[in-house]
Order: C-alpha cells, then sequence, then structure tokens
C-alpha cells in the first residue's frame, strides 16, 4: 500500500513538470507582418488593370477602396490582388484614389497604404510650324487690323508685318513716316476650342516699349463685352523685362477687384533673346498656365461663388492672338532707336483631352 501510494505521488509529479515544461516550450505570438509588391500604380486612361502581390504571416489580408470610388475596383486571388480601373469618360485630366491593404486586428493590426493613379493622354489637335515662307496660312489665320485700344491701335494687316520666313512666324513693330505699325493673327472664325492644352514656342522682341503676346479670346463672349467673357494671356512682355506676365482677365477679377482670392496672374522669369515655350493646360475646374513645360500658377474655378460674378467664364470657346504691339499706357514710351522689331514664333500646337 505504501508502494503504491508512493508511486501514485512519483507519477503525479511527472505529470505536473511535463506540463509545466509543455507550457513553456509554447512558441510566442507574433505580431502580424504584410508585404506589398508596389505602393503605387500608375494607368492610361483607358480601361486596364495591374497585379501586386501581397504577403501576411497571417495568411489572409484585407482590401479597402474609399466609398463613393466606383472607377477603381479590385479582385483578391490567393496572394496576387488585382486592381482595375474604368476607362475615363469625363473631360478631366486625372484621377487619383488609394487601396488599402491589411492584416491582423485590433492594436495588432498593420496597413499598406497603395497610390492609383490615372492619367489622361493629350491629343494634338490643331498645330502650325509655319514651314512655307510666304503670308500666313489664311485657312488658320486672319491678319489683326487695327483697333481703339492700347494693344491693336497700331495693327496693321500687312504680309510685311506678319508672315512666314525660315520656319516662323515674323510678328514685327516698325516706324514709317506716318507712324508706327505693327503686325498680329487671330484664328477668329476659323479654330476655337474649349479645354486643352496650347504651346507656343517663341523668341521674343525686347526693348522700351515692345510688347508681343499670346493670348485668347472668347469666340461668341457669350457672357457680354469685356471682361465679363473672359481672357487668358498665355504671355504678355514689357519692354527689357527678364519676366513674362500670365494673366486672367473677368468680371470677378477686374470689375468686382477679386484679384488675390484666387490669385489672378503670375510673372515668371524666364531667358531674354532665346527661344521659350509658353503654354497652358485649360480644364473645367482649373488653368494651368506654364514656361518651359514647368506649372507657373493655377487659376482655379471657385466653389460658391454667386453665377452673376462671373468668376469662372472659361466654360465656352476661345480662339488664339498672336501679335506684336508697341507702346501704351502699360509699357509706356516707345524707344525709336530700337526699331524694327520682331517677334518669331517657332511653332504653335494646340492639344485635347482624349475622351473615350
Amino acid at each position: 500500500m505504501k508502494i503504491n501510494l508512493l508511486t501514485s505521488f512519483i507519477f503525479s509529479l511527472i505529470l505536473t513538470t511535463a506540463g509545466a515544461c509543455s507550457k513553456t516550450s509554447d512558441p510566442v505570438s507574433q505580431p502580424p507582418s504584410l508585404s506589398v509588391s508596389t505602393s503605387s500604380l500608375a494607368f492610361s486612361e483607358k480601361d486596364s488593370s495591374q497585379s501586386l502581390q501581397v504577403e501576411s504571416n497571417t495568411g489572409n489580408y484585407d482590401v479597402s477602396i474609399p466609398a463613393g470610388i466606383s472607377w477603381c475596383t479590385f479582385e483578391k486571388n490567393g496572394n496576387t490582388l488585382n486592381i482595375r480601373v474604368s476607362v475615363m469618360t469625363s473631360v478631366t485630366a486625372k484621377r487619383n484614389t488609394e487601396v488599402t491593404i491589411s492584416a491582423g486586428s485590433g492594436t495588432q493590426k498593420i496597413q499598406k497604404i497603395i497610390t492609383v493613379a490615372q492619367n489622361r493622354e493629350w491629343k494634338l489637335i490643331w498645330e502650325d510650324n509655319f514651314d512655307t515662307d510666304g503670308p500666313v496660312n489664311n485657312s488658320r489665320w486672319t491678319l489683326v487690323s487695327k483697333g481703339s485700344s492700347d494693344w491693336n491701335k497700331y495693327m496693321t494687316p500687312s504680309n510685311e508685318l506678319a508672315y512666314v520666313q525660315s520656319g516662323n512666324l515674323i510678328l514685327k513693330g516698325r516706324k514709317t513716316a506716318t507712324g508706327y505699325e505693327t503686325g498680329g493673327v487671330n484664328s477668329s472664325g476659323k479654330f476655337n476650342f474649349k479645354y486643352g492644352k496650347v504651346e507656343v514656342r517663341a523668341k521674343l522682341s525686347a526693348g522700351q516699349g515692345t510688347w508681343p503676346a499670346i493670348w485668347l479670346m472668347p469666340q461668341q463672349s457669350v457672357y457680354g463685352g469685356w471682361p465679363k467673357s473672359g481672357e487668358i494671356d498665355i504671355m504678355e512682355h514689357l519692354n527689357n523685362d527678364a519676366k513674362i506676365y500670365q494673366v486672367v482677365h473677368t468680371h470677378y477679377v477686374d470689375n468686382l477687384g477679386n484679384k488675390t482670392d484666387p490669385p489672378y496672374s503670375a510673372t515668371p522669369a524666364f531667358s531674354v533673346g532665346i527661344y521659350n515655350t509658353f503654354g497652358m493646360e485649360w480644364f473645367p475646374d482649373r488653368i494651368d498656365f506654364t514656361l518651359n513645360g514647368a506649372v507657373t500658377f493655377t487659376y482655379p474655378k471657385k466653389a460658391n461663388v454667386p453665377q452673376d460674378q462671373l468668376q469662372w467664364p472659361f466654360d465656352q470657346s476661345f480662339y488664339l492672338i498672336l501679335n506684336q504691339a508697341l507702346g501704351g499706357s502699360w509699357v509706356g514710351s516707345i524707344n525709336d532707336a530700337i526699331l524694327p522689331v520682331q517677334t518669331e514664333i517657332d511653332y504653335v500646337k494646340v492639344y485635347g483631352l482624349r475622351v473615350y
């Protein structure tokens, strides 16, 4: 009997020790890990998909896309995650969202954010490379006639003041026995557009009294006369300045005096005496002004501005104007000693937003 009691005690001790040993040998619970093969995906405007690899020690992961985003979807296939975007049918330059990938739960939850960007391509819709010497192409341009404003008071519709030579459109400013004469062209009635990208590569005149410009005016002026229907100045250059002026004119800016909310102009520095590319990218909600491909400033369409203030008249077709002006109240006096002057334009290109 004593032997049996002793044997039972020893056996119980062995079991207790073995149990303690088995508990201390359990592996410590590991925090979740998560790796994703990329942190960003870029798509064209077409309907398409891309795949990325997801690894987690939890054996599973979750995916979410912000509410209201219907153009971006996903499909899980084991460790492969397929991201799909739908074709861009609206007039917009790009759209972006974020895809959240997560593993674990509670305080142990880990997340990775994947940015998804879809960008639209530009489509060339109109251009003039000025390849044929002689008069300007009258299917694209009309010579500007004299007017009552500072910019056009000396405009003279002459092939001696606006012509093509050696791959450039030449716009001259000169003085004759009867006074000053300047040259310019516009595309009114021959080409106009709403929304798009403009690039004009040009070498500008410089000197006291010179005023070359590249700008746009509305074809129909549907909101009324200037400035109610707007004006877009891609480039204006004064005298010997080492800067250009890029400006919008509207009723909101010029008549109501709203010049800082938002800012209506910029004066980026540029290299005088060489070719530069002046441009803009115009969308339904903003205009990005550019110089040599870089954005210099943006004029946005503001929300909650009463319609009658005409803050955004830029929802109608505009035409192009290229001109070499002289003098005026803004530019000042003309130094006759520098005349004649000329602006040389290598090309004009207009791109539209491709819509499927």
